[in-house]
């Protein structure tokens, strides 16, 4: 005899064309829905025969779960951040029915005393889990020996730091994405190319993820003897101000004029590509990460020839969704869960979001 299939919230929100905090409000007959939607999800209600579950309305009644998240804010301009909380909330709408709520403690990536004060004001505040972009290295890690201390579980997406306290890690393989964005500079550039490792960013010694993807780069041609390109110029901007990085990169090309390919190791080769124009200089290949909508605007213009996608959303959603299950429901989650390395064209851009 087969096992008769659980119906979930999330079963009902496709059957019926609506979205899972919906069935939400229906189920629970809080919130405003319209009479013929009500209905129509009543109707899926009955015919998927769901069976509200017992346990999960005890854990609502007993516990209220409190997460936390300590990631840097889109401010100063960097719109990468909107997707991994973007995807926090997408989890938080499949499970605040448990009683989970989401506190913001958000940072900048430009400003060393943002983390400090927030990581602080959340520790006082103590939450019963916390998801950290651990970009200031020192720092985090004096910051998670204190939730260690604290008891506070630690989900890291984004950057990995070397400790056995967090519950889990998501995110890419950091090194050996630089390792792949080589490789393939190396297969479109002519022999003796040289290229520029730009990087744009607060202080580059405390951001593991990007001094990882410099090392992968580089090492894939000294340690490759057969690689045609081993000739790198690393320029690292401290702001990602239009003006800084456009006088930046004159003074670096004035000094490399000869520069074939330039590989920005985070989300800003949009803004590289637009210091260029300025500048009124190309150059053969432009390579980056992540599909901002400044960056995908560059990919479409050709301006930037590939963007290395590493599912900024999908850390978030999953880096919830391990708290979640490690705590709500006492289930045990994969120590370290790595993205793939997407590589991302003009030609298959339309099949990413």
């Amino acid at each position: 005899m087969c096992p008769v299939k659980k119906v979930r919230i999330i079963d009902i929100a496709k059957s019926a064309g609506v979205s899972i905090g919906t069935v939400d409000r229906v189920i629970h007959n809080r919130g405003e829905v319209a009479k013929e939607t009500r209905e129509k999800v009543q109707k899926v209600i009955e015919e998927l025969n769901y069976k509200p579950d017992i346990l999960a309305r005890t854990l609502v009644m007993k516990k209220k779960w409190r997460f936390a998240a300590l990631i840097p804010g889109s401010f100063n301009q960097v719109s990468f951040w909107d997707d991994p909380l973007k995807g926090m909330y997408r989890a938080l709408s499949e499970i605040s029915h448990f009683g989970v709520t989401l506190e913001e403690y958000l940072f900048s990536v430009f400003d060393l005393t943002t983390f400090e004060q927030k990581s602080a004001e959340l520790l006082r505040n103590k939450p019963d889990g916390v998801v950290v972009a651990p970009l200031y290295a020192r720092h985090a890690i004096s910051f998670l020996r204190k939730c260690r201390d604290l008891s506070i579980p630690v989900v890291l997406i984004n950057a990995f730091v070397p400790l056995r306290y967090p519950l889990a890690f998501i995110g890419q393989n950091s090194r050996q994405s630089g390792r792949v964005a080589a490789h393939l500079f190396e297969r479109m550039l002519p022999r003796d190319a040289l290229i520029a490792i730009v990087s744009i960013a607060g202080p580059i010694e405390e951001q593991v993820h990007i001094s990882e993807r410099e090392k992968g780069f580089s090492d894939y041609f000294s340690q490759n003897s057969s690689a045609k390109v081993n000739t790198t110029k690393i320029l690292h901007v401290r702001s990602n101000e239009a003006q800084a990085i456009q006088k930046s990169l004159r003074d670096f090309l004035e000094v490399n004029p000869s520069i074939s390919g330039i590989f920005v190791v985070n989300s800003n080769a949009g803004k590289v590509a637009e210091a260029l124009q300025s500048l009124n200089h190309s150059v053969s290949l432009l390579a980056g990460y992540d599909l901002t909508p400044e960056n995908r605007t560059h990919l479409e213009k050709g301006n930037i020839t590939f963007l290395i996608g590493q599912k900024p959303d999908l850390q978030g959603y999953l880096g919830l969704m391990d708290l979640y299950n490690a705590l709500v429901m006492q289930k045990p989650v994969d120590r370290i869960s790595y993205m793939p390395i997407d590589i991302i064209t003009r030609e298959n851009l339309m099949y990413y979001e």
